[in-house]
């Protein structure tokens, strides 16, 4: 009973009208092949579907990063920033990862509080990455992203 059951079922899926008649089983392999081939592509598909709302996720992510009110750039933050970056270059041809906070403030010659205020302008410019210092505990550093040492300037 459950045989016949699983024929009408793959027989309906694939638009074969069977009646009440079971299927012979020269008609039962090609219909389980496409049907297995159909669940496979539905996989795939769904596979597919869950990258791109990841995709979309970090989209939207980034978005309201870019949108969050903070410091407004201007032709001094501006300046800021290349500085910051020219003086990174120098020192990542000598092998230093990146700068902290406070190592910036002193380049930049403006207090801490300042340049964590700049934190939002920093980490939204294409030239910075802004991570965890390697090994000091709850410090954070300010480094060149890899693919733009070679424009900075």
């Amino acid at each position: 009973m459950a045989a016949n059951a699983e024929d009408a079922r793959a027989a309906l899926l694939l638009g074969i009208p069977t009646g009440n008649l079971p299927l012979k089983e020269a008609r039962k392999g090609p219909i389980l092949k496409r049907v297995a081939a159909l669940e496979k592509e539905n996989q795939e598909l769904r596979e597919i579907i869950e990258r791109i709302q990841i995709d979309a996720a970090w989209d939207r992510k980034r978005i309201a990063a870019l949108e969050k009110k903070g410091v407004i750039p201007s032709d001094r933050t501006d300046h800021y920033l290349d500085i910051l970056a020219s003086h990174l270059l120098k020192v990542s041809q000598h092998g230093q990862a990146g700068v902290t906070y406070a190592q910036g403030a002193k380049i930049l010659k403006i207090s801490r509080a300042r340049i964590c205020q700049l934190r939002v302008l920093i980490g939204s410019d294409s030239r910075f990455n802004i991570s965890w210092h390697p090994s000091k505990k709850n410090t954070k550093i300010i480094s060149l992203k890899k693919n733009n040492i070679g424009r900075i300037v």
